[in-house]
């Protein structure tokens, strides 16, 4: 009995991680990023999971597993591939400027003079002092640049559930940062307006989902919402179409 239940939470904990790893290759594939190949990884992944329920009809519990394993490392390798995509989108957008103002720390080098001029890192703020640092050094005349020829080494985190919980707690101090630097907010060079965009869109499509079942005005809302926010996305999508 515990060996079953151990395997249906190993199944149902893969098929959880096949359909993170599809959603983001999926966003990484609506930005223009070449992912296609993780893509047709996931086939694999799917193929692994369903030979293991199929496996475990004959009751071999290590073949079962042995399928959930293989199944788990190509789902593990090819969400990191789409995080990996998302990222290199951002760098495509900041390589098209002159000058930048967001620099994240593992894939930075600051002259020292200016570094012990601008005073460090702020020590109050325990995430995101990297980008508070740079906002500073950019307000304060400093040129920033993109440079695409530098080669940096960086480990990501390992799991999805890793990856909400750091992203979770960089979003709890940017808006520390963000009141520091209030005119951030409205831009950056990192952080497409598109994007900002699409998560307020998002937010009031949410708010209204509820109201929407017993009023006729909040269904005229959640449909002229729910429509922007496709609209947003066709040009994403024509330019997919257009390489294709």
């Amino acid at each position: 009995m515990t060996a079953g239940i151990e395997i249906k939470k190993m199944f149902l904990d893969l098929q959880t991680k096949i359909d993170q790893a599809d959603a983001t290759l999926r966003k990484a594939s609506k930005l223009g990023m070449e992912v296609g190949e993780a893509q047709m990884e996931q086939t694999q992944a799917r193929d692994d999971l369903t030979k293991a329920r199929v496996t475990l009809h004959s009751f071999e519990v290590a073949r079962v597993k042995r399928d959930v394993e293989a199944a788990n490392k190509v789902a593990n390798k090819n969400e990191q591939a789409g995080l990996q995509a998302l990222l290199e989108s951002k760098y495509r957008r900041m390589a098209q400027r002159p000058t930048i103002d967001f620099i994240d720390t593992y894939s930075a080098a600051y002259r020292l003079d200016v570094f012990e001029t601008a005073g460090g890192f702020d020590e109050a703020l325990q995430v995101d002092e990297d980008q508070e640092l740079s906002f500073r050094l950019a307000e304060a005349g400093a040129r920033l640049v993109f440079a695409p020829e530098a080669v940096v080494y960086h480990r990501h985190v390992a799991t999805p559930l890793a990856y909400m919980k750091r992203k979770f707690r960089i979003g709890y101090w940017k808006v520390l940062v963000a009141a520091m630097h209030p005119a951030r907010i409205i831009t950056d060079s990192h952080t497409p307006q598109s994007l900002k965009a699409q998560m307020a869109l998002l937010a009031l499509v949410l708010l209204l989902l509820p109201a929407a079942s017993f009023s006729r005005l909040a269904r005229k809302a959640l449909a002229i919402a729910a429509g922007t926010l496709l609209a947003t996305t066709l040009p994403i999508a024509a330019r997919i179409a257009a390489d294709e």
